[in-house]
């Protein structure tokens, strides 16, 4: 890197004649973005299928990747998307019609599919075959939020529900169980993430160890590993929360922001 390589000097990603950016999202080597139209491009690093084309191709590295040539993803018949997430090697996206579908690599179940099947790296992984999460009965996703191998969604009724990679008690469920990488891990039989009396979750984002939730009324929760006491709940950080049971719920302390809160 040098100077001369930013300002004005750095270039805009080529999205398509006239086609303009809503909303970006990041995994390791890859970028997805919503774009003006609700359409979905994705670029980079395209191993299990990342970019959701059919392929494996990386995209963005050679001349007449981007722009026009980059195909949008296929999200099935008439379908556009409202949020993305992407995880280290894929991408979630809140469609339009609030279902949710979930392409790349499936290794911790992290598609929330019932098995540990890749999608998006083979032809007729997409579009219309691509199978939508079950998030309950009569619930949908509001917005999503993603962190290595897991995702998090809020629902409609303001719970939250997580699957995926759960190593350190990523899901906040009081396990270390995988869900999403088998029959009957998800829809009614995915609990909800058990945050306490009358928290009701306005948003959720994660880092590296886990994931934190902030109420409607302004308080916030995180639970996952506790590393550098990512957690701020001033405790040793080799200590984890959510883990094991009695960790969640009216147990789970609130971060202290001050007297405010």
């Amino acid at each position: 890197m040098s100077p001369s390589q930013m300002g004005d000097n750095l270039q805009y990603a080529d999205l398509g004649t006239g086609r303009t950016a809503k909303a970006i999202s990041l995994g390791s080597s890859h970028a997805c973005v919503i774009l003006d139209n609700n359409k979905v491009k994705c670029w980079g690093y395209n191993a299990s299928g990342a970019l959701g084309l059919g392929d494996t191709t990386n995209r963005g590295a050679l001349p007449n990747q981007m722009g026009d040539n980059l195909p949008y993803v296929d999200l099935g018949t008439g379908r556009t998307a409202k949020s993305i997430a992407a995880t280290s090697l894929g991408a979630c996206v809140v469609l339009d019609n609030n279902s949710v579908k979930c392409w790349g690599s499936n290794n911790f179940g992290q598609l929330g599919l019932g098995d540990k099947i890749d999608r998006g790296g083979h032809s007729g992984d997409m579009g219309d075959n691509l199978p939508t999460v079950d998030l309950g009965t009569g619930r949908y996703a509001v917005s999503l939020s993603a962190k290595h191998a897991n995702f998090c969604a809020i629902l409609d009724d303001k719970s939250l529900k997580c699957w995926g990679h759960n190593g350190n008690g990523h899901l906040g469920l009081g396990d270390t169980v995988f869900r999403g990488d088998g029959a009957g891990q998800m829809g009614d039989n995915l609990p909800p993430v058990d945050l306490g009396t009358d928290f009701k979750v306005h948003t959720v984002s994660s880092n590296y160890y886990g994931f934190c939730a902030t109420s409607t009324l302004g308080k916030l929760k995180c639970w996952g590993a506790n590393s550098y006491g990512v957690l701020g709940l001033e405790l040793p950080g080799t200590e984890m929360k959510g883990d094991e049971p009695g960790e969640m719920g009216d147990n789970l302390p609130f971060v202290n922001l001050g007297s405010n809160f």
